[in-house]
């Protein structure tokens, strides 16, 4: 799990971000559905303001970019960037529903497409 300073940080953060749809925490991962994917997986001035200082790597993972970062703290943060499709419920992916399944806590959610993800997964159980 982040650190809680990581996790205040991404509230703090994300609401002011209009690309942002959706921010969470999936175990120690961080998800976050963007707008435009490209300007989270081709560009790094956005890590700045998560206490990264660089990144470590990239890795395309199917629908999601991870893109693991070096804090100040010498820990590392892996951020799973997405596009807001992942959160679909029709048809409810099945690597998204054991992501969910496995504890997603929810940090930013203005249109509702994380509560409506979890909610079809507990509906399912």
């Amino acid at each position: 799990m982040p650190p809680d300073s990581i996790v205040a940080r991404v509230a703090a953060w994300a609401p002011g971000r209009r690309d942002i749809l959706g921010a969470g925490l999936a175990g120690s991962k961080l998800i976050l559905l963007a707008e435009d994917v490209t300007a989270y997986t081709q560009h790094a001035e956005w890590i700045q303001a998560l206490g990264a200082t660089r990144i470590v790597r990239t890795e395309r993972l199917g629908p999601l970019t991870e893109r693991r970062l070096a804090l100040r703290s010498g820990l590392e943060l892996e951020v799973g960037i997405v596009d807001p499709s992942w959160a679909s419920v029709v048809p409810l992916d099945e690597a998204t529903r054991r992501v969910v399944e496995n504890g997603f806590r929810i940090l930013h959610d203005p249109h509702g497409l994380l509560r409506a993800l979890v909610a079809a997964v507990v509906a399912r159980a």
